[in-house]
């Protein structure tokens, strides 16, 4: 019983810890889990049932962080602009470079640039109106008119969608440069 107890120990004690056991430790609580109907046999069953959801828990994190190395190189690698917005402050909590560059900003400048910067000169009374129809609607598309860092204005078709991040509604956005069709419209008419 003592030796039993001993394996059984160093395995809740390791598991504890965030430890793998020896293979001779984990080898006799194997063998103690085939007896069932003995305070010992119960014990080592729970260990293995403790054991098999660690390492199911493992597999699905480690999963998780590389789907999440996947999206965030698959948005860095885009060339198309995209943007999560944070609604109450009005402030880019992510982007990719090309969101950046399509305005003429870094990244690190970019970085301190709030909707009002590149909003096109819209008045803060026009976002509230329009951050509260893509609210209500959960999104949208649309043409607008944006500011580049040197005050250029662009024009740009956006698609715009509300997700709900940590409980907390943002916009999740992607754009396209217009200009060159919007100038070439005008020199139709």
């Amino acid at each position: 019983w003592a030796r039993k107890l001993s394996s059984l120990s160093i395995v809740l004690r390791r598991a504890w810890e965030g430890k793998q056991a020896g293979p001779d430790a984990l080898a006799r609580v194997q063998q103690l889990a085939k007896s069932p109907h003995t305070l010992m046999g119960e014990m080592a069953q729970t260990m293995e049932t403790l054991r098999h959801e660690r390492e199911g828990r493992h597999a699905a994190e480690a999963a998780l962080i590389e789907q999440g190395d996947l999206l965030t190189s698959i948005v860095n690698l885009s060339p198309i602009p995209i943007v999560v917005l944070d609604i109450e402050s009005r402030r880019f909590l992510s982007f990719n470079e090309a969101a950046s560059s399509s305005l003429g900003y870094t990244v690190d400048e970019f970085q301190h640039c709030g909707l009002s910067d590149v909003a096109g000169g819209r008045s803060p009374d026009e976002l509230n109106v329009l951050l509260k129809e893509l609210l209500s609607s959960g999104g949208g598309s649309f043409d607008t008119v944006g500011l580049t860092k040197s005050g250029a204005k662009r024009y740009f078709s956006i698609s715009v969608r509300v997700l709900t991040v940590q409980g907390k509604s943002v916009l999740s956005a992607v754009w396209t440069d217009i200009t060159e069709r919007k100038q070439n419209e005008r020199n139709l008419d």
